[in-house]
């Protein structure tokens, strides 16, 4: 009745509260309530025997839901299904939600939950985060013995993307391979011998926002375009070729005049959803231009002051000594050279 009600704390009170990022992570789960409320949906349990131990129960969780239309007279999404072995937790004579049932793989510095068969990937996820910090670290300027620098990264592998998009709230849909947001695990998919390779770009990328989390308590409103972009600068040391290739189709986007402005980039649950790849790749080649320009330094103290409030023109003006929206026109300017020397 909580969530068919848009009542987070009616779903929440059913969560156990034993476990800080997994409590994080319901809270945010709940949190699309207030923007999207399912017309149907059950939890269903299996109807083989419990798994019991002392105080903890283990079985199936199918979850079944049906989301309304996106917008007012809009094709109705189609229902959706997804199934985990899932644990159960009793605290004082109630059962409540503990997630999914994981297994667990340690590296210095990481903590590794994955499903069961998946530990090849996730002694992969384990040998290569030891690697991918310190290089997201340094990127950001936090010292080797800081308090993020030592923490340990929890990351949860998940089998699939319907399983992840189900783990983020219930009316997520787009497409991903990895997640994270302020006080959750690192959330990727592989599959199940996924080679070290495969993660180093993925990590770095998640590990970037992360960073971004460090800086201050307001770092996830900060415009979705600059946290994204700075994440894929952190990645790119593991995609060859990939500043390349954002150059070349930035150029080709100012070439046919397709740059986006940045404010129709800014907002996670707005527009800009409609512009993913501007998000992403339009984003990575301001923050490119603005850390060739300016150095990592300024740059990470401009996104610590939006971090903080700070709003991005000030922020820049503070930081980078020039206004955002000057730095925004010597871009276009800069891109528009590029163009017409081609």
């Amino acid at each position: 009745h909580g969530v068919l009600g848009g009542v987070q704390a009616g779903y929440l009170d059913h969560v156990w509260k034993g476990d800080a990022i997994f409590t994080q992570e319901q809270k945010a789960w709940a949190a699309d309530l207030n923007y999207h409320v399912p017309v149907e949906l059950e939890f269903l349990i299996s109807e083989a025997p419990l798994k019991m131990g002392d105080g903890v129960a283990e079985t199936t969780l199918t979850v079944k839901w049906h989301m309304p239309p996106k917008t007012e007279g809009g094709e109705a999404p189609k229902p959706r299904t997804c199934s985990w072995p899932a644990r159960f937790v009793n605290e004082n004579g109630r059962w409540l939600y503990a997630g999914e049932r994981w297994i667990a793989a340690e590296g210095p510095g990481v903590l590794v939950l994955h499903p069961a068969r998946y530990e090849v990937a996730a002694k992969s996820v384990a040998d290569v985060m030891p690697e991918v910090a310190p290089h997201v670290q340094s990127l950001f300027g936090f010292e080797p013995g800081s308090p993020f620098a030592t923490r340990v990264q929890q990351v949860k592998i998940y089998p699939s993307m319907k399983h992840l998009q189900a783990s983020i709230y219930l009316s997520y849909t787009d497409g991903l391979g990895g997640w994270n947001e302020p006080g959750e695990a690192i959330k990727i998919i592989c599959g199940r011998s996924a080679p070290p390779g495969h993660f180093r770009g993925l990590l770095a990328h998640e590990y970037g926002h992360n960073a971004t989390f460090e800086l201050g308590p307001n770092s996830s409103k900060v415009a979705w375009w600059a946290l994204e972009g700075v994440a894929e600068l952190a990645g790119e040391k593991y995609s060859a070729g990939s500043r390349d290739r954002v150059k070349k189709a930035v150029r080709e986007w100012a070439r046919k005049d397709n740059l986006i402005e940045w404010p129709r980039l800014a907002d996670f649950r707005g527009e800009a959803v409609q512009h993913y790849g501007q998000v992403y790749t339009q984003g990575h080649h301001m923050i490119v231009y603005i850390t060739e320009r300016f150095g990592d330094e300024p740059r990470t103290r401009w996104l610590a002051l939006m971090a903080n409030g700070e709003p991005i023109e000030s922020a820049a003006t503070q930081a980078l000594g020039v206004p955002f929206s000057q730095i925004d026109a010597e871009w276009r300017a800069d891109l528009k050279a590029q163009v017409e020397a081609l």
